[in-house]
């Protein structure tokens, strides 16, 4: 028993001792992964962390914002509300120019948040002022053009004449009845009365935030830098995934919120430094943290390689004799008693798959040797397509039965095509190339071979499997060639022997059909003989009628190419017309509703003898007034039995009376239980017989 094993260090210099080796890749595998890990967490930080932390930052400001966002509304509200009520009092509505004076110096020391209180006469004249002013003409502001429309406004900061700082105007219409305006009332509001609710929104610090609040000219109304008009470019987008430059040249994250009211912005800004502080102190915590877990991971490695250094050593050995094919050679080893436990079951298990391989090189050369045998008592060859090489590989058995050289393993293409017998090789090769261009499978075919040299033509199956690759392409061909000349010779004598046997059969049943034909002649001439009214005309009748049953089938039979099986629809509508001939009247109307269904002989005779008793029957005595309807129904059950019904409408029977004793009722029955069938008869009115039976 020989095992070939390859050891690569078996065959080469020394190598660094195994303790060296191992340890390193101790190192390596406990150090790489907290690098990865590393770089891992790195990339989260600048993916993940960062856009959080400032999700989360710009969050915090949107939620701060929106109770300063509601003071202002308020704020603004608040004096809409004073304005609104001033315009609405008895004074104002009185519209007495020096009442007004007084009431609106009146109201502004109630109302100490308006900057002023102005009465304005339609045509756009101030006649009350608390600046003490009056005379002047705001007609050509647009904010009272909207007021003495009926709107209530509120203006972004303008410039009014009479000062020189931005106030914003709120102006109301004096209403003197539903649909009459008779002046306008108006109140600068000084912005800075906002800045105590925007500068609580503002921190201090490295990363301190600014808070401001713009008109819709960009004017800073309040906050930083008031008064200052701000570049729309220099303002935040909306978009937060990316810092921006500040109008004051920083670097800066930012979130805009309009105050619907006024279509203003309250913007709040905060630097870019203080979002990436707090990852940047992670990745800080990170970097340590990695360190230390670097340098115990690689401690540990060298605590765990020079534990393991003796029994490394020792398989290492092993490892060396067994790579140089001297595997035998274990059992003197020295120290052999004293290696561990491991290396003794290594050894084992190498000596157990060397005696493990022997076998099963064994077995499989026996396996080969009855593959061998089986093909040669089987007739049965295989074969393998190369498409890149064209060639073919054959086993023996294929090499026998084509008469080739068992020493050819390997076969050009024309040499198996050349072995075809005439006209089925160029239909072999078509059908193998239609085959693999189309896609399919494979294909079998049948056909003669012409063995080279001495041998004798044989007739083979050929059989053809495709194996393709991912693309489709074929990458070989595994097919199978049996010898099935005496099957072929054996069907070809069945064959001669079936035309034998049917022309057999048709002589057996054209004589039969003669014969019948005579048995009905000789009958019909006999019972012409006799009168109508006799008892013996209507037994010959009789007799005339179940035979023509009989002869009808044998008719049914002749005229088809197979004679055991004959449609009992056709077989039942031809023989309802002879008993129309026979037994008819003229007020007697019959009626057919028939299903296909095939029968052979040993069904159908007694089928058609059961439906002649039947019919006849009706016919005969059901109608004793001469008209009346017989209805024959044939159908195919889905229990896959045949129904066949026979109604007719006259006068029925008495359920009560006696069973009927006579020999077409005996006949019937007896019918029955040859075809497996199952009877049944119902009365009232008239008749109904249902027969089951299985074709």
């Amino acid at each position: 028993m020989q095992l070939q094993l390859s050891y690569t260090t078996a065959m080469s210099s020394p190598q660094p001792g195994p303790l060296g080796r191992v340890t390193l890749r101790l190192v390596l595998l406990a150090v790489i992964p907290l690098i990865a890990l590393a770089i891992s967490l790195f990339v989260v930080s600048r993916v993940a962390i960062v856009p959080m932390v400032r999700r989360h930052v710009l969050e915090d400001i949107s939620v701060r914002n929106k109770g300063t966002h509601a003071l202002i509304e308020n704020w603004v509200q608040e004096q809409r509300r004073v304005l609104r009520h001033i315009s609405d009092s008895a004074a104002t509505i009185a519209w007495d120019p020096v009442e007004l004076r007084v009431y609106a110096q009146r109201s502004l020391a109630t109302f100490p948040g308006l900057g002023a209180v102005v009465f304005v006469a339609p045509d756009g004249t101030v006649i009350a002022d608390t600046e003490g002013e009056s005379g002047w003409g705001v007609g050509d502001r647009a904010y009272f053009q909207a007021a003495m429309q009926g709107e209530s406004v509120v203006s972004n900061v303008i410039s009014v004449r009479t000062s020189a700082e931005p106030v914003v105007i709120i102006a109301e219409p004096v209403r003197f009845g539903p649909d009459e305006i008779g002046g306008v009332v108006f109140a600068p509001l000084n912005p800075a009365a906002l800045s105590e609710l925007v500068e609580t929104n503002t921190e201090t610090g490295p990363g301190a935030t600014r808070t401001y609040l713009l008109d819709g000219q960009n004017q800073v109304i309040c906050g930083p830098c008031a008064g200052t008009v701000v570049d729309q470019d220099f303002l935040p987008s909306g978009d937060t995934t990316a810092p921006y430059m500040g109008w004051d040249g920083r670097e800066m994250y930012g979130v805009v919120q309009t105050v619907e009211l006024l279509k203003w912005q309250l913007v709040t800004e905060i630097h870019a430094g203080a979002v990436v502080q707090i990852p940047r102190q992670y990745n800080n915590a990170l970097i340590q943290t990695v360190t230390v877990g670097a340098l115990i991971a690689i401690g540990i490695a060298l605590l765990i390689g020079r534990s393991i250094q003796v029994p490394l050593a020792q398989l290492d050995r092993l490892a060396r004799r067994v790579g140089a094919g001297n595997y035998r050679g274990i059992d003197g080893m020295p120290e052999t008693t004293d290696a561990p436990v491991e290396l003794r079951n290594l050894r084992s298990t190498i000596m157990e798959m060397a005696e493990t391989i022997t076998n099963r090189q064994r077995q499989l050369e026996q396996s080969n040797h009855l593959l061998g045998v089986t093909q040669r008592m089987a007739h049965l060859g295989s074969w393998e397509f190369d498409p890149h090489a064209r060639t073919v590989a054959c086993s023996a058995e294929a090499l026998r039965l084509l008469g080739l050289p068992e020493e050819r393993g390997h076969l050009r293409v024309e040499d198996v095509l050349g072995v075809i017998h005439g006209a089925d090789k160029p239909v072999f090769a078509q059908r193998f190339v239609r085959s693999v261009r189309d896609g399919t499978d494979g294909f079998e075919m049948e056909h003669w071979i012409t063995p080279s040299g001495a041998g004798e033509a044989r007739f083979v199956h050929q059989r053809c499997v495709h194996v393709r690759g991912s693309d489709g392409s074929l990458l070989r061909t595994l097919g199978m060639v049996h010898d099935i000349t005496e099957r072929h010779q054996f069907a070809e004598s069945l064959h001669d022997a079936l035309k034998e046997k049917t022309a057999l059969l048709q002589e057996v049943q054209h004589r039969v059909r003669n014969n019948l034909s005579v048995v009905r002649s000789l009958l019909s001439l006999k019972r012409d003989y006799l009168a109508p009214d006799c008892p013996a005309y209507h037994a010959l009748n009789d007799t005339y009628s179940r035979i023509t049953s009989m002869a009808l089938l044998h008719d049914q039979l002749y005229d088809r190419d197979n004679l055991d099986q004959v449609d009992l629809a056709d077989y039942v509508s031809a023989l309802i017309d002879e008993i129309r001939v026979s037994y008819g009247r003229p007020g007697i109307t019959f009626e057919t509703r028939l299903d296909s269904y095939t029968v052979d002989l040993t069904t159908g005779i007694p089928c058609g003898m059961i439906l002649n008793e039947l019919v006849v029957n009706a016919s005969k005595h059901a109608f004793p007034g001469g008209t009346g309807t017989i209805a024959v129904t044939l159908s195919h059950l889905r229990t896959g039995r045949a129904e066949l019904v026979v109604t007719d409408d006259g006068i029925g029977f008495d359920p009560v009376a006696p069973a009927a004793t006579g020999l077409g009722s005996e006949l019937v029955h007896q019918l029955i239980d040859q075809i497996d069938g199952t009877i049944a008869i119902s009365t009232d009115p008239g008749v109904r017989v249902t027969v089951q039976f299985a074709g």
